[in-house]
């Protein structure tokens, strides 16, 4: 009809007027998915831009009969033929699927039936704006969509579903079957439970507007006396509800409630201002419109006079009261709270034990005390006045500074680690056993910094008694003012003395040992460098010895001779000139003239192997060793073993457990660490010698200076064992170096 009348022949036949009506706008909500043989209610909205005009609703299932199947015939999953009939337009958006009336009757009308299948319905909602002379009627373009799923339902009330009799203001209990509807795609996680009194077609009375989609819920009946009485479970956030099969009677009850019993607080001080929870036990309900109220005593602990309300609560069952101490009230020991109803009327029992109220802590006044500190000083005093109400003082020191005395007093004293960074905050706040207060103002503090740990020196290793000009360095010193130079027995600094660089002399009787150096200022001094210094043994004053006479006539000779030193290489000369070859401690003298000797240093040959080793982690059985190699080459003679040293540098986070020795191309070991320096880490250009004053320390590590091998003889497991305890012992003291170094390294 509508076709053929809009577009169709039938548009040329009416006699057009102009109604100047405008059409409503209509309004069909969101989709849903439902469960199966569950009722459901459909709500829309419209709008009409002419006053006045009566809107009226028309919900209709839009399904056609497409997909094969008469109205009537048997649900089959996703066959969509229609379930529901239309029905004359109605004054309210809303339609109940089937009828409410059907619903409260157990009964069903021809061409009404829920859906007991998977499938989807298809509505539309038709709104008709009924002017005189000429109405609109619009309906939505796209069809609200209801899925049905055969996965959850039916969502029924299982209690009350009987002609019961409740009382008013008793506990209760409503159950449902949820019938998967919490999960998806239904996915309904709460429903409102609702009373009818006119036997199930109106639910004015809303006993709880949202509570969890559990299948049961504890309610206080609510004072609505009838004997038609009905519960509605509906979803929220969802389309579907049921409703109680049949009426039951609601009486007029008398309260349960009789005795209220305060219970024990968790703490019992306070101070003014406080928030306290009150917990309290009835022994049934009050009646509807109760009121708990919390009482505080007066300061003696008695509620005849001076009693103050805290806190209320709304309800009729037992619960916990949020109440706050009020402002004004007096300082005690003595008080005690206490729960009251008001319907019906009754004063509960107090708490059972005494309550401190205090005062609240003054806002302290500022702190007083050193503002400038350094990095690891000590026993700095700040102090706080007398704050009122504190029986306590809190201190908050940052990291980087800790209490040394006074803890929980308004005077302490303070250390600063050598970590400490600028600027430090304090705070002090005063407590009491009710509360603390308010914190004091900022007391910045400055940290000045100690000079930063001295860096690697560099310089000669190697000199001789003597010797002069020899320069050593440091880089230089973060927040280092002057430099601290130490300097083995018989060595001088014959340069400007604290600075980064220095001119060192050494003496005729200078011996080896370390350089070290640290930075200082005005806060003290940094962590130390150190650098080994090997000083060699100036030669024995040469006497050369004649064999008889010295004047003698040719072709006749004389012999000489002298006591040469080990370290040193010789070279007889003739009135100043070098004799070719002669570099023995003996010669033949064929020519007149003036003999003598030059003595010169033999030059330290330096090997080194560079090549990083991983040092195998430790385990129970073998011997998982890390061996660095050094080939040494280039000697004809042998060599005294006590001028030999080695320097070392092996990065590990726990030195102590290392054990670490030194293998001679003879096979002899010799042991330089015994699982030394505990937790410390690494050895940094750490040199053995003979000349070391100490072994290793037990403690110290990074281990940068000179030290002895180790001075007794160790093993590591089974697997090796030192067979010397000095250079000295090599090959008994004199050794031909060639051939291969080994240091072995052993972790565990």
């Amino acid at each position: 009809i509508v076709n053929f009348s809009t577009t169709g022949t039938g548009n040329n036949c009416p006699l057009r007027t102009i109604t100047n009506d405008s059409l409503p706008t209509v309004n069909v909500g969101s989709n849903y998915t439902i469960p199966i043989s569950t009722p459901f209610t459909l709500t829309g909205s419209a709008t009409d831009a002419n006053a006045g005009d009566v809107l009226t609703y028309s919900w209709e299932e839009v399904d056609t009969t497409a997909t094969g199947g008469a109205y009537n015939q048997t649900q089959v999953n996703n066959l969509d033929f229609p379930l529901f009939r239309p029905f004359s337009p109605v004054t309210t958006p809303s339609r109940t699927f089937p009828k409410m009336s059907d619903i409260v009757n157990n009964t069903t009308t021809i061409g009404e039936r829920l859906p007991t299948v998977l499938r989807t319905l298809d509505f539309r909602l038709t709104v008709r704006d009924n002017r005189p002379g000429g109405s609109g009627v619009i309906y939505n373009d796209v069809s609200k969509k209801i899925t049905v799923t055969n996965t959850s339902g039916p969502f029924t009330v299982t209690i009350p579903n009987t002609a019961l009799s409740w009382a008013t203001g008793t506990i209760q209990t409503v159950t449902w079957n949820v019938a998967s509807t919490t999960t998806a795609p239904v996915s309904c996680a709460n429903v409102k439970i609702s009373l009818s009194n006119d036997g199930g077609f109106t639910y004015p009375t809303v006993i709880t507007a949202s509570t969890a989609n559990d299948g049961t819920e504890s309610i206080v009946v609510p004072n609505v006396i009838t004997t038609q009485a009905r519960i509605k479970v509906e979803a929220v956030g969802n389309v579907f509800f049921d409703i109680s099969n049949t009426n039951f009677t609601i009486v007029a009850g008398s309260a349960v409630l009789s005795t209220i019993t305060t219970q024990a607080l968790s703490n019992n001080k306070f101070c003014v201002g406080s928030v306290v929870s009150i917990p309290f036990n009835t022994d049934g309900p009050a009646n509807a419109g109760n009121i708990f109220t919390a009482q505080l005593s007066n300061a003696s602990g008695s509620f005849a006079s001076g009693v103050v309300a805290i806190g209320t609560l709304s309800g009729v069952n037992a619960g916990t009261i949020n109440a706050t101490i009020p402002l004004g009230t007096t300082p005690d020991t003595s008080y005690r709270i206490r729960v009251i109803s008001s319907n019906p009327a009754i004063t509960g029992s107090n708490n059972g034990s005494n309550i401190s109220i205090f005062g609240i802590p003054a806002t302290p006044s500022s702190i007083s005390g050193s503002l400038s500190v350094c990095q690891g000083q000590n026993g700095v005093a700040y102090s706080v006045a007398s704050i009122a109400n504190a029986t306590t003082y809190i201190w908050n020191l940052p990291s980087g500074a800790t209490i040394a005395t006074g803890i929980n007093t308004p005077n302490i004293t303070a250390n600063f680690s050598i970590s400490a960074t600028t600027p430090l905050v304090f705070t002090v706040a005063g407590s009491n056993a009710g509360c603390s207060g308010p914190s004091s103002p900022n007391l910045s503090i400055a940290v000045s910094k100690l000079p930063s740990a001295a860096g690697i020196i560099s310089g000669t290793a190697n000199v001789c008694q003597g010797q002069q000009g020899v320069t050593f360095t440091v880089p230089p010193i973060t927040d280092a003012t002057s430099y601290n130079w130490s300097l083995p027995s018989g060595a001088t600094i014959t340069s400007a003395i604290n600075v980064n660089s220095i001119t060192v002399s050494f003496d005729l009787n200078a011996t080896s040992g370390n350089i070290s150096v640290v930075g200082v200022n005005s806060c003290g001094s940094g962590s130390s460098s150190s650098f080994a210094v090997n000083v060699s043994t100036s030669p024995t004053p040469l006497v050369i010895t004649a064999i008889g006479s010295t004047n003698v006539c040719s072709p006749a000779t004389v012999g000489l001779s002298f006591t040469p030193t080990a370290g040193f290489n010789y070279q007889w000369r003739l009135n100043a000139v070098n004799i070719s070859g002669e570099t023995s401690s003996t010669y033949l003298a064929t020519q007149s003239g003036n003999y003598d000797v030059v003595i010169t240093a033999i030059a330290q040959n330096i090997f080194s192997n560079n090549t990083r080793v991983f040092i195998p982690d430790y385990a129970a059985t073998g011997c998982p060793t890390a061996t660095s190699s050094i080939l040494v080459s280039g000697y004809g003679t042998a060599i005294n073993s006590s001028k030999i040293f080695v320097k070392i540098n092996i990065t590990h986070s726990y030195v102590g457990d290392l054990s670490l020795f030194l293998e001679a191309p003879t096979g002899e070991i010799l042991g330089l660490s015994d699982n030394v320096g505990g937790n410390g880490a690494n050895f940094t250009n750490t040199v053995f010698a003979d000349s070391g004053t100490v072994r290793l320390p037990t403690s110290g590590a990074p281990y940068s200076s000179l030290y002895k091998p180790w001075t007794s003889f160790f093993s590591y497991s089974t697997c090796l064992t030192s067979t010397d305890t000095s250079f000295s012992g090599l090959n008994s003291g004199s050794i031909n170096p060639n051939g291969t170094w080994k240091l072995r390294a052993y972790d565990g």
